[in-house]
């Protein structure tokens, strides 16, 4: 999926208590699907961290939140999960016509290694 990203600066911060901000700037990027997969892994990475530290410092937490985090990775009812990113991104054709990926690919990959290690657990 492709994402196209629009980021307006305003000449003052918000919130505020002007019913409308001047637009000072305006900046667009394209988040290609590798990207967008990058994005996506590390926050659901961020999210695993911050849940487990919760837990590390209270025991007394409900552990719901995190066991259904960690099932929407193992068994994903949307989108797919990881397994679709290795069909899309982890095969031959991919890397032969995509060379300059690398370093994103290899950086899923450790995103994915990283995702796989709390789950096992």
């Amino acid at each position: 999926m492709w994402i196209e990203r629009t980021t307006f600066v305003t000449a003052y911060k918000l919130p505020g208590i002007l019913r409308w901000f001047e637009v000072i700037s305006i900046s667009h990027a394209t988040i290609s699907p590798l990207e967008n997969a990058i994005e996506t892994m590390s926050a659901t990475n961020e999210k695993i961290l911050m849940l487990i530290n919760q837990y590390q410092r209270d025991e007394n937490l409900p552990i719901n939140p995190l066991s259904m985090c960690l099932n929407g990775i193992v068994d994903p009812a949307v989108m797919g999960g990881f397994a679709n990113y290795e069909k899309a991104f982890f095969t031959e054709e991919y890397t032969h016509r995509h060379p300059e990926d690398y370093e994103k690919l290899s950086k899923l990959k450790d995103l994915i290694a990283w995702q796989v290690q709390y789950v096992l657990y």
